[in-house]
């Protein structure tokens, strides 16, 4: 009986926890030229995105069109330094786990 508790509560967890590849894939093609990641940080179904862009209110946008995205923010102020030609940001989104998650249907998250 433990043994299929802490079987069910694995499923649980994994259920929870983003598969990258269809991640990266929706990223790649929703940033645009010109902004770039320098962390990307999974916790459960959110993810947290550190880079630079010309206009981090802009991509929050971009990012919030893309299928099974929601709850997209900036998690503080965007900042440009003296001189710096790009804002730096720090983005939180949720991602749907039928789309994004290990658990997804075998299609993959392209529908």
């Amino acid at each position: 009986m433990q043994r299929l508790e802490r079987l069910q509560a694995l499923d649980k967890l994994l259920a929870r926890q983003l598969a990258l590849p269809p991640v990266l894939d929706m990223l790649t093609r929703a940033l645009p030229d010109g902004a770039w990641l320098t962390a990307l940080r999974t916790e459960g179904g959110k993810l947290v995105l550190n880079g630079n862009a010309d206009d981090a209110a802009a991509l929050v946008q971009r990012l919030a069109a893309q299928p099974g995205v929601h709850d997209v923010r900036l998690a503080s102020p965007a900042t440009r330094g003296f001189g710096a030609t790009k804002e730096t940001f720090i983005i939180e989104l949720q991602l749907d786990a039928h789309r994004y998650g290990l658990a997804r249907p075998a299609s993959g998250g392209h529908q």
